[in-house]
């Protein structure tokens, strides 16, 4: 986004399977404002997207085309739920998307932290490290691909996966989001914990045996 409101989409990817493959294509967006801010993060400016498309434009008549699928993904759903319904609704002239209301989104994020409990985090860049995927990370188009490799790994592995998913409109609720995202959070805080005191026990335990054979070798030695 060109600034704090989410409204102000200035890139969008997307990457979806073709022919064995993830492909993925990228636009860079009019936002309604020429107010930058977040230029500092993906070294976009007003002067780089002035002549552009808006995004409801772009939207209807490039990306809802090539949509040939139920569901989203996204890495932190809430945040690029949010961007897509409201630069939308700001460039539309009284047209919303609330036709996806009940399309599914599917969160990598909240994916990672029930899969990859044990990383020290989930932000983006922490699980492609973790999973060998390249990233070029505030880049709409290598943000988007990793996303779907991401998400397409995870759903191999773990065929349950879909008990995670939420709708369009869920995704975009704050509350709604929060609760699935901090549900998953106390997860992955949970089995980081377990680990920490599984490493603890086996630490005393070395001591212990330790502890042990220096005894018997003191035994011996008199």
């Amino acid at each position: 986004t060109a600034n704090n409101s989410s409204s102000s989409v200035c890139q969008i990817a997307i990457a979806c399977p073709i022919g064995g493959e993830i492909k993925a294509l990228s636009w860079r967006v009019r936002p309604p404002t020429s107010n930058f801010t977040n230029t500092d993060i993906h070294h976009i400016t007003w002067d780089d997207v002035k002549d552009c498309v808006g995004f409801s434009e772009l939207w209807d008549k490039t990306i809802l085309p090539l949509l040939n699928t139920t569901v989203f993904a996204a890495h932190n759903a809430n945040f690029d739920m949010k961007a897509i319904y409201n630069s939308y609704a700001a460039t539309a002239n009284g047209k919303s998307l609330r036709h996806l209301n009940n399309i599914t989104v599917r969160d990598s994020c909240i994916l990672a932290k029930q899969y990859l409990p044990l990383l020290e985090n989930h932000k983006l860049p922490t699980v492609c490290q973790s999973m060998g995927i390249a990233l070029n990370h505030h880049d709409a188009l290598s943000d988007a691909l990793a996303c779907a490799q991401i998400t397409n790994t995870l759903m191999q592995r773990y065929p349950e996966y879909q008990k995670y998913d939420m709708t369009f409109q869920s995704a975009r609720d704050d509350f709604r989001y929060k609760k699935k995202f901090f549900a998953a959070n106390d997860f992955a805080k949970a089995a980081r914990k377990k680990q920490a005191e599984n490493t603890s026990n086996i630490l005393k335990l070395v001591v212990l045996l330790v502890s042990l054979a220096v005894i018997f070798a003191t035994k011996a030695a008199s």
